[in-house]
């Protein structure tokens, strides 16, 4: 096995399982492990985690289960207050994009976007 450095934990935290993967990142992805990782029904409702202890549980398990160190975890949670849009565009300079993607949440949000972050 080569020598494991900058090693990082892909965590998905969903309302039935716990999705992971082991990789590391450069030139090249390597991906060395993964699971899933079952929990049980209602340690997650509606998005927001109600029994942290058993989540946190099922998460040191997995860590055990891991040979070697982990450098970094790169953490996946489900919100459903958040609103996720894929826009496709030409390329265009940040001046034009940056009004072009104001729009576009105008139209989804017609309220206001004075709470919304955009990214």
């Amino acid at each position: 096995m080569p020598v494991l450095r900058n090693r990082v934990l892909g965590l998905d935290i969903g309302s039935e399982s716990i999705k992971w993967v082991l990789y590391s990142g450069g030139k090249r992805y390597v991906l060395y492990d993964w699971g899933i990782s079952n929990i049980s029904a209602g340690w997650v409702r509606d998005g927001r985690m109600v029994d942290t202890a058993g989540i946190a549980s099922k998460i040191n398990g997995i860590l055990k289960g891991i040979k070697g160190k982990v450098s970094r975890v790169s953490l996946s949670l489900f919100c459903p207050e958040m609103i996720i849009r894929t826009i496709y565009l030409p390329k265009l300079v940040q001046k034009e994009l940056d009004r072009v993607v104001k729009y576009e949440i105008e139209q989804l949000i017609p309220s206001g976007t004075g709470g919304y972050t955009s990214d």
